[in-house]
């Protein structure tokens, strides 16, 4: 039956999960086969490595390997980096002050050597706490300025 078929029968709701169950099913295949060819280690690759990886799947045309690249790089908690980003380098890293889990955040060295980490508020996954993201020049570093508790129903 086609998808268009069992779409005439499910609520809008049940046609986006089965999407997402089968897509899910596909990369978990391909990851499989690709980890018995001895791929791995995406976790330890920089924002800006996978994304090249992704852009490349891209012009190959499988959507499976373009989910999975998205995947990795939605777990590093890092934005796809066009290859137009000269002066991108791998995300600033820093830990979330309410919940210790690592975050991620895009940064960019600027022609006078300062950082920029396209900051503004953030918002830690594990936790539900939202950040707001300052970079402090007399340190050097990125801090979390204010933190603001959000609704953890």
């Amino acid at each position: 039956m086609s998808i268009k078929e069992l779409a005439k029968k499910m609520t809008a709701a049940e046609v986006d999960n089965y999407a997402v169950d089968r897509f899910a099913e596909l990369m978990k295949a391909k990851l499989a086969k690709k980890r018995a060819q001895g791929y791995g280690g995406w976790v330890d690759s920089t924002p800006q490595h996978l994304s090249k990886l992704l852009i490349e799947h891209i012009e190959k045309g499988d959507p499976v390997d373009i989910g999975n690249f998205s995947a990795f790089l939605s777990c590093l908690d890092a934005p796809i980096i066009s290859n137009n980003a000269e002066n991108y380098y791998e995300a600033y890293v820093m830990e979330c002050p309410v919940c210790y889990s690592t975050l991620r955040l895009p940064a960019e060295i600027k022609p006078d050597g300062t950082v920029d980490c396209s900051l503004g508020n953030r918002f830690c996954l594990r936790c539900k706490t939202v950040l707001h993201m300052n970079y402090r020049k007399d340190i050097n570093m990125v801090v979390a300025d204010s933190v603001k508790e959000t609704n953890k129903n």
